[in-house]
């Protein structure tokens, strides 16, 4: 217990001392003097898709989990898909999205799986939508370093998406529950599901990760930005990459760090990078824990 009080703790400490160093090197406060106007009409596109990658992100979990797990509703995924991200985003290690593993008409062993595969192939997409965006076009020749990046961060998930018992264990700290997985789990878990469930789950999980997109494009239009969609796509990618790996809470200060560097080495001006940077990091606070609260209130009163 007081191992775990520590980590988060330090988890803290980094958290603030990176936020320290963004305002330091951006200087918000200087840049927000300036007028600027926000399109709330693509802010509610952003709200909209945001909404529809929650429902996404709900129907794959439970669109695989249901085969094994008949009781589970596709109500209960939804409701536990909105309660989740918001959890996730304060904890560290995302520990608090593993709340949905624990349901009385799942499977332990079942929801774990499926939580591991969504992790392994979001990261998949990133790095193979990423790196094949920029082969074709030529962004290689503008942006050798990112590419470099890129490959440096695959490295690193790729070890970090192999080591799921690492993983497991982590949760077993983290959490009051214990979490008890026979060793072959993972290999009988896979045959129990056909071809037509794991192409159905990469589907799932390319819109998802397009809804995501767009969200992030939505809000970039919305103080008018000037930067393209496939752009976009690239930095999106390399930044929910480098926030989820390193384990601090919500991955605050590496998100708003890095997505303003990339930004500036698409040419977007300081200004427009930091308070994108901020809009985002606001508006996601905002509008998840709104879906909480909703959902939170659903179950409470009708389920």
């Amino acid at each position: 217990m007081k191992n775990t009080f520590y980590r988060e703790l330090i988890s803290i400490v980094i958290v603030i001392v990176l936020f320290i160093f963004f305002v330091y090197w951006t200087k918000p406060f200087e840049l927000m003097n300036k007028n600027f106007k926000i399109d709330y009409f693509y802010l509610l596109m952003a709200i909209a898709f945001s909404l529809i990658s929650h429902i996404q992100m709900a129907f794959r979990y439970w669109n695989v989990l249901r085969q094994n797990n008949p009781e589970y509703t596709f109500t209960s995924s939804m409701l536990v898909h909105f309660i989740t991200p918001i959890l996730a985003r304060i904890t560290p290690m995302n520990i608090g999205e593993t709340k949905k593993l624990f349901h009385k008409n799942l499977s332990i062993e079942s929801a774990t799986f499926v939580h591991m595969n969504e992790r392994m192939i979001d990261f998949s997409i990133l790095f193979t939508v990423s790196i094949f965006i920029l082969i074709i076009t030529d962004f290689l020749d503008k942006y050798v370093n990112s590419f470099v990046l890129l490959l440096f961060i695959l490295v690193i998930a790729i070890i970090a998406m192999v080591r799921i018992d690492f993983f497991i264990s982590l949760v077993g700290k983290y959490t009051p529950f214990t979490i008890s997985i026979r060793k072959d789990w993972y290999g009988e878990q896979i045959k129990q599901y056909g071809a037509d469930k794991v192409i159905q789950f990469v589907i799932n999980s390319v819109l998802i990760w397009v809804s995501t997109v767009f969200v992030y494009y939505s809000l970039s239009k919305s103080i008018g930005m000037d930067i393209s969609l496939i752009e976009l796509a690239i930095i999106v990618s390399t930044v929910i990459v480098l926030f989820s790996i390193t384990g601090l809470p919500g991955g605050y200060g590496v998100r708003e760090i890095s997505l303003t560097f990339i930004l500036l080495q698409f040419s977007v001006s300081m200004y427009l990078a930091t308070v994108f940077s901020l809009l985002y990091a606001v508006y996601i606070l905002i509008v998840e824990s709104v879906f909480a609260i909703i959902a939170f209130t659903y179950e409470r009163l009708f389920y």
